[in-house]
């Protein structure tokens, strides 16, 4: 199915107040299969901001590179809650497919947004997938698992101890 038979589905499904089919269209548009396509993530957005889902429909809507006033409520939102603290944070979002590896790939207004943040085509190409935390020893919780680990050994040391005396005094008691 072309793009254009695709849009028409899309189109035809809203006009007949179907959100929600016009929405199943799209997200299986704007998977991996498909490629980066900002018109898709334009649209899907749309949908999404129609159905009042103002975050998931920023996201998208960013991806787009579109900046139209209506757009720019869930755009903030979307970049308010993915952007402050670690600057993967905001790609670890992007579908697959808009998991590019070059800035230059993205919308200008995308690739200026990702660049105030740090990003260059190096942070891209590593970064982490979504999930993904690096374990910190130094950290309160990898202190505790650390200490933990330790009791463990302790214990197991104990109990070997504590069966090798036990099997030693039952063979050397008269």
């Amino acid at each position: 199915m072309t793009e254009a038979d695709t849009l028409a589905r899309v189109d035809e499904a809203i006009a007949n107040g179907s959100l929600w089919k016009a929405k199943e269209i799209l997200h299986g548009n704007v998977d991996s299969a498909h490629g980066y396509r900002p018109l898709f993530y334009e649209k899907y957005g749309q949908v999404l901001l129609q159905m009042g889902d103002l975050i998931e429909a920023g996201k998208y809507l960013f991806l787009s590179g579109k900046r139209l006033p209506a757009y720019q409520e869930a755009i903030a939102l979307y970049l308010k809650r993915h952007s402050k603290s670690n600057p993967f944070t905001i790609i670890r979002t992007f579908p697959k497919a808009a998991r590019l590896q070059n800035l230059s790939d993205y919308p200008e207004s995308v690739h200026q947004y990702l660049r105030s943040l740090g990003h260059t085509d190096s942070t891209l190409q590593n970064c982490p997938p979504q999930g993904f935390k690096q374990c910190h020893l130094g950290s309160p919780l990898g202190i505790c698992c650390i200490v933990f680990l330790l009791f463990l050994f302790v214990l197991l040391a104990y109990l070997i101890w504590y069966i090798c005396s036990s099997l030693f005094h039952l063979f050397t008691s008269p």
